[in-house]
């Protein structure tokens, strides 16, 4: 079995552990603040993990608890997944990732770096549209339509919190990131794609 390279997701919910990620993702976005890097750090995590749990347990309609092999490189901030290792079957994606996992970082994130969790989660719903968007041509728009109303609905029983940030087009944010107050971005991105404040 070859084993990744990282930490295992589950010690990001550390907040000495998420801290340290924040400051080195800080120093690779070339920013001062703290509050930036937290904010865009989680639209990043959020790639690697709920859309990426949309793509395989929604669409691909996997079965298998690949979270439970995944382990962040905090040198690429990316993922890698354990090869050969025996996975579980993933009961509800849905209420491990977002009332559990992401949950427990988005309330560090907020509390750490005094920032409101509804652009935490918000970032995050904007991973997830952005991926069903990507996968109009590959799908049926009402298949994906569907996955966008699944995705709205309580968790459990319980409050879903990406529930009024969810959707299948692309639309204007209601909160806002501040990636537009990075000072390195993207050549000829002054704003992300769906900001409130873009004229």
């Amino acid at each position: 079995m070859e084993q990744a390279q990282g930490l295992p997701i589950k010690e990001l919910e550390n907040q000495a552990v998420l801290e340290q990620i924040v400051k080195q993702y800080a120093d690779y976005l070339q920013t001062d603040s703290m509050a930036i890097s937290a904010s865009l750090f989680i639209k990043r995590y959020a790639v690697l993990t709920a859309a990426a749990c949309v793509d395989y347990y929604e669409l691909q309609q996997g079965k298998s608890n690949w979270l439970d092999a995944a382990y962040f490189d905090t040198a690429t901030f990316t993922l890698q997944i354990s090869e050969g290792e025996k996975l579980s079957q993933m009961n509800c994606w849905k209420k491990y990732l977002l009332q559990e996992h992401l949950a427990n970082i988005v309330d560090i994130l907020a509390m750490d770096y005094k920032i409101n969790r509804r652009i935490l989660w918000e970032n995050i719903a904007v991973r997830i549209n952005a991926a069903l968007e990507k996968k109009s041509v590959s799908y049926e728009q009402e298949r994906l339509e569907e996955i966008a109303e699944e995705l709205s609905r309580p968790i459990a029983g319980l409050t879903n919190p990406i529930r009024e940030y969810i959707h299948i087009n692309k639309a204007v944010r209601k909160t806002c990131c501040r990636y537009y107050q990075l000072e390195k971005k993207e050549e000829g991105m002054p704003y992300c794609l769906v900001c409130p404040l873009k004229k």
